[in-house]
């Protein structure tokens, strides 16, 4: 296989859902030369990959709703809103208000505003190795069709969901237990209709 070095970056975000799209977005807006490294084929984690389709944490839960979130993240919904890709959940299950998006327009939302930022981003990349001593990270593999890669940072983020870098520089980390169990898996579906009519039959004139 082949190892590469490249050159040192300021910051490395190693995932690219939600909280590492927001963190290589801030970085790179002020002026940091970001990586962002997802291994996946789009941005988004759980919310686009697999088929979460509802923002919740924007609003306070109750019947008199208050907005808490706002920033980057108001970026998005207001570009999902203006394409009318997003819409207004009422309180469910006692979590608040909802914001329910389409999938695919926040894949492209997600990589434009990345993009925009100046981050460089790498799909199908994963993090397979993590140099660390003396309680630091000084470099972490990354392997996808190129290879091997060596990155070396000032910073490195974990928003890989398991914390992956975490564990494999050797940090402690908390898998559950039965006390405080993980949260069970959740099954989605996303439907969709359409209209099939037979075609007519032409009359044949002899």
């Amino acid at each position: 296989m082949i190892k590469r070095h490249t050159e040192a970056m300021d910051v490395v975000v190693l995932g690219g859902g939600a909280a590492g799209v927001m963190a290589a977005v801030a970085a790179a807006r002020n002026g940091a030369d970001v990586l962002l490294v997802e291994s996946q084929n789009c941005l988004g984690g759980s919310r686009t990959a697999t088929g979460v389709d509802t923002f919740y944490g924007f609003f306070t839960p109750g019947d008199n709703p208050r907005k808490i979130v706002a920033g980057i993240p108001d970026e998005i919904v207001n570009r999902l809103r203006r394409e009318n890709k997003l819409f207004d959940r009422p309180n469910t299950y006692g979590a608040g208000m909802g914001l329910t998006y389409d999938v695919e327009s926040l894949k492209i939302a997600y990589e434009d505003l990345v993009l925009q930022s100046g981050c460089r981003l790498l799909f199908h990349t994963t993090a397979c190795h993590v140099e660390a001593a003396d309680g630091r990270v000084n470099s972490v593999w990354l392997a996808n069709k190129a290879g091997l890669t060596e990155v070396k940072a000032s910073y490195f983020i974990d928003t890989t969901g398991d914390a992956d870098i975490v564990a494999r520089a050797g940090g402690g980390f908390d898998a559950g237990s039965d006390d405080e169990p993980n949260q069970s898996l959740s099954t989605i579906s996303l439907w969709a209709t359409s209209i099939w009519r037979r075609p007519r039959r032409s009359a044949t004139v002899k």
